[in-house]
């Protein structure tokens, strides 16, 4: 499974969900375009953010198992914790793990799902 496919999964069942919002972040692919940061890319930032009820934003990274965060992500997720926002690095190695950590995340903040 790529990364890309598991913020696919991610995001259909996000969107499947009442109550919250969710959006994808576009820099996937930001460092292989020239001109990404023209647009207001920012490399580094979480691939999704999810809009909960109570004004609480919670940021989600998909790393497919062996994958880690590069230097400027880990700078942007110290940057949100510092400022009040819940960021979570979430690793997978099957499909089916993608909704389930979701599940996990979602449930913690108080979402019925």
């Amino acid at each position: 499974m790529l990364e890309r496919e598991a913020q696919k999964i991610a995001m259909q069942f996000l969107d499947g969900i009442t109550g919250i919002e969710a959006f994808a972040v576009p820099n996937e692919g930001s460092r292989n375009r020239k001109g990404s940061s023209f647009v207001g890319v920012k490399s580094g930032w979480p691939d999704i953010g999810v809009c909960l009820p109570d004004a609480k934003i919670i940021w989600i990274e998909n790393k497919i198992k062996g994958n880690k965060q590069q230097p400027n992500q880990i700078a942007i997720e110290a940057t949100l914790k510092k400022i009040g926002h819940h960021y979570y690095c979430l690793s997978y190695e099957h499909e089916y793990e993608v909704t389930a950590k979701i599940s996990g995340v979602l449930s913690a903040h108080g979402v019925t799902l």
